[in-house]
């Protein structure tokens, strides 16, 4: 078996830990941006994780506590005031409370919840957010120099703006035109990846250059993916639940802990922080809730029993879909590794997916009699704990 973890006293040297998010990034896509594709040959690499909200505040705060938003709180763009912080313990209080200097980066203060962060840069649509990663970079290097600990989040953000600006003020969720340039829309989205991967590949190389991550782990992620006009009613993003906005990848890469490794296998974004916490042998607070997410490792040393299931659900800003609810969830989905059950709350209809058959879910089997509907209809059931 692979032995995942340095020898003793190397494990007690504590470790860095960098989250890179790229933010809307579809793992679909990956192939081609050069400077991410070049890392996932030596890195572990997960390409089929599931995001608990389509959007990035539930998103963020599924990712950080471990909790699905149904749990912790903030289950809708607007439920950050509903955050369960007495209940949920961040993954940044995890390492600020063992003496880690910890650093955030972000689009705006709401999406990724402040607690634990000694310092927190919230960025504006006019930041020059290469400049800011890169002067972070330069403080990561000095806390090195000083043997000092750190923790930092860098949001790539680019991607979000570009389809703010070009998608959403241009077209309204209901506009036949984008729906009938899906190509096209392909296109356009490749290029902003691209612009993402190119501000990615700048932040490697001078991690690189400040020989940074020989003592750290960096995990790269996408909070949630996008539509291209595939779905009617889907410009981008948190409408409904189909893949295309909820699937995504996470990478784990250090040469000790991480190794070349790759999986299609079912996970969630949830899963993230207890990887990050077993790869540094941190042992989960029993006195706050209980996570939801399990670490990967058992994936990897290729002990996994059973097979995961992934929740999701979202809550469409006014005006942003056919259905809109910022404040309470009305669109939820169950995902197994081959199938997925959707419910449309406001119309009562539901979409049972063969993924494995059907990735586009283009093919409704609901009400066709396969027994995954019964199974599925009890587990989302359970999950939003109706009879």
């Amino acid at each position: 078996m692979l032995n995942l973890f340095k020898k003793k006293n190397d494990v007690e040297k504590k470790l860095n830990v960098i989250m890179i998010t790229l933010d809307a990034l579809r793992p679909d896509f990956v192939d081609n941006l050069p400077n991410f594709k070049k890392l996932i040959p030596k890195s572990t690499y997960f390409n089929n994780l599931t995001t608990y909200a389509p959007h990035s505040t539930g998103a963020f705060y599924a990712i950080f506590s471990g909790i699905y938003g149904s749990e912790n709180g903030v289950n809708s763009y607007f439920g950050i005031e509903d955050f369960r912080k007495d209940k949920c313990k961040l993954l940044t209080q995890y390492f600020k409370e063992r003496g880690y200097v910890t650093i955030g980066d972000s689009m705006n203060a709401i999406i990724l919840p402040q607690q634990g962060f000694d310092k927190y840069l919230e960025q504006e649509e006019k930041t020059d957010v290469e400049k800011v990663h890169s002067e972070i970079i330069d403080e990561l290097n000095n806390l090195n120099k000083e043997d000092k600990n750190f923790f930092v989040h860098l949001h790539v953000s680019s991607i979000h703006y570009k389809l703010i600006h070009n998608v959403v003020k241009k077209y309204k969720f209901d506009n036949p035109e984008y729906y009938s340039q899906v190509e096209k829309n392909k296109q356009n989205y490749l290029n902003y990846a691209l612009e993402a991967d190119a501000q990615f590949g700048k932040i490697f190389e001078k991690l690189e250059k400040y020989n940074l991550l020989d003592n750290s782990i960096l995990v790269v992620y996408s909070d949630h993916g996008a539509s291209c006009g595939e779905k009617f009613g889907e410009r981008y993003y948190s409408a409904f639940c189909y893949d295309i906005t909820l699937r995504t990848f996470a990478l784990f890469y250090n040469r000790n802990i991480f190794p070349a490794f790759h999986s299609s296998k079912l996970a969630r974004t949830i899963d993230i922080m207890p990887t990050i916490l077993e790869a540094l042998n941190i042992k989960e607070d029993n006195n706050f809730m209980k996570l939801n997410g399990k670490s990967l490792f058992p994936i990897i040393r290729n002990e996994e029993k059973g097979e995961r299931i992934a929740f999701s659900e979202t809550a469409p800003l006014e005006g942003t879909a056919p259905y809109s609810s910022p404040k309470d969830p009305i669109i939820h989905s169950i995902r197994t590794q081959d199938w997925k059950l959707m419910f449309i709350k406001p119309i009562n209809k539901f979409e049972l997916y063969n993924i494995k058959d059907d990735p586009n879910e283009e093919n409704n089997l609901f009400g066709k009699g396969y027994k995954e509907e019964q199974q599925l209809t009890e587990l989302l059931k359970n999950y939003l704990k109706i009879d």
